[in-house]
């Protein structure tokens, strides 16, 4: 069967169809859906997965480097069973037969046991959001910064902001941990320490104090504060 052909009375569009041949493995499978419905989907199996896109896939409509795409955005992006660092890693065992085929084509390292992802993953890995521009991995570029204005923020921190949150984290227990966030709030302006803003508090940047990271770097300060 190839691209396009039609399942469960409708045509499956390319990517769509890539997508089932990487996340499954191949035999015709009821997938099932919301209210016992089922979905037939062609998937393919991680043996014959090489012999399969040479005799089958159309290369003109997908290249090979178009599956690795999709295939990371799911191994990673979605599935989490792979890592986006540069670090090594070890297969786990679903997926050992693709990495095999990644290393044959040059996109992991093998490191005698343990293997790594090579520079020729870069392209890829930055269409799927997972590499920056420089082909580092992104979420430990994040965690780098973060930590590092974390430490500076401690390190700066004014000895009487630091008294008033230790105070308000020692509250946390009968006033919530938000009752610590908006004690921060008072101070931080997203980059510095300020002098306590009262009622110009909530003028500060929205995307900031209503964001995640605001919540992730509350919550690191209460856990390293004293």
């Amino acid at each position: 069967m190839r691209i396009g052909t039609p399942i469960s009375g409708r045509c499956v569009g390319a990517v769509e169809a890539v997508d089932r041949l990487v996340i499954h493995d191949l035999k015709m499978t009821d997938a099932p859906e919301k209210e016992g419905h089922t979905n037939p989907s062609l998937v393919i199996d991680p043996d014959e997965f090489e012999g399969f896109l040479g005799k089958n896939w159309d290369r003109e409509i997908v290249s090979f480097d178009e599956i690795v795409v999709i295939f990371l955005d799911y191994a990673i992006g979605q599935n989490g069973s792979l890592p986006s660092s540069r670090q090594p890693f070890f297969a786990p065992q679903p997926f050992r037969k693709l990495v095999s085929l990644l290393l044959d084509h040059g996109y992991l390292e093998d490191l005698d046991g343990p293997i790594q992802w090579a520079d020729t993953i870069c392209p890829a890995m930055q269409r799927c959001g997972l590499w920056n521009d420089d082909c580092k991995c992104s979420i430990e570029v994040e965690q780098a910064e973060f930590e590092l204005q974390i430490k500076e923020a401690l390190d700066q921190m004014p000895q009487f902001v630091r008294k008033i949150l230790e105070n308000a984290k020692v509250q946390v227990p009968v006033l919530g941990r938000s009752h610590f966030h908006e004690a921060v709030l008072q101070y931080w302006d997203g980059s510095d320490w300020v002098s306590p803003r009262s009622d110009t508090r909530w003028e500060m940047d929205d995307k900031w104090y209503r964001g995640p990271h605001h919540i992730k770097f509350c919550e690191e300060l209460l856990n390293r504060l004293s």
